[in-house]
């Protein structure tokens, strides 16, 4: 459980940090500045819909971000998974 909290709080920095970038540089300035302003669900779609047109510097952000975001559901589903076995097994 600890690796899916940490797991999280990495993909809300690094959403954070990739339309940063790319509100200060690149063809989608103003539009990154009004998703920086959303839920935390929003901006990850919307940076995992537009990694590649986002700044070089935020392209590599947002593809370590997707795959931490899933490696972490991932994680959720394989816990539940052996949460179930356990208690079958009980």
């Amino acid at each position: 459980m600890a690796y899916v909290f940490l797991a999280l709080f990495y993909v809300q920095l690094g959403t954070r940090r990739a339309l940063a970038l790319a509100s200060t540089q690149g063809e989608l300035q103003t539009e990154a500045r009004d998703v920086l302003a959303k839920s935390y669900r929003s901006r990850f779609l919307w940076v995992k819909q537009h990694r590649s047109r986002l700044p070089s510097d935020a392209q590599s952000i947002a593809a370590r971000i997707v795959t931490v975001d899933f490696s972490c559901w991932a994680a959720v589903v394989i816990l539940f998974a052996l949460y179930g076995l356990q208690f079958v097994a009980l």
